[in-house]
Formats: C-alpha cells, structure tokens, sequence
C-alpha cells in the first residue's frame, strides 16, 4: 500500500467539474466505521491506497479515496 499524503494536508478535488480545496484530517489505512457530521459511515479502504477525512474549505468533512485528491499546489497537467 501506498503511504498517501499527511494529516493537515491541503488537497484539491473535482466536485462536479470543478476543483474544490480542503484539508486532510483523518488517514483511514483500514476499514473502519466512523462518526460524521452525526451520521455514521464504513469508511472501506482498497489494497493499495488510503481513504482520507477530509474538511472541504466550507467546513464540511468528507470521505474521500486517495485517487480522488492531490495536492493543492500541484498541477495535475504537468
């Protein structure tokens, strides 16, 4: 498995063609059941990368897969 990126992290993402920020504040290297926002979630992790919490910029925390984010300054064209 691959180690991912570090919790406090900025990241981008595409959300509906257009990308969007936030931070990573949980590093899920296995499956897990977890609390958010109130509701619980199976957070379900593949065999060669991580699932992250991630707190979008508005506040919202988020369960993302590692092949769903990259860095927030880095230029994913190049």
């Amino acid at each position: 498995m691959i180690t991912g990126f570090d919790v406090g992290t900025q990241v981008k993402w595409n959300d509906e063609n257009t990308l969007t920020t936030g931070v990573i504040r949980k590093v899920f290297y296995q499956p897990e059941t977890v609390e958010v926002d109130g509701q619980t979630f199976r957070v379900e992790v593949s065999d060669h990368s991580p699932t992250y919490l991630v707190q979008h910029h508005t506040g919202e925390l988020l369960i993302l897969p590692h092949q769903a984010v990259f860095l927030k300054d880095m230029n994913p064209h190049t």
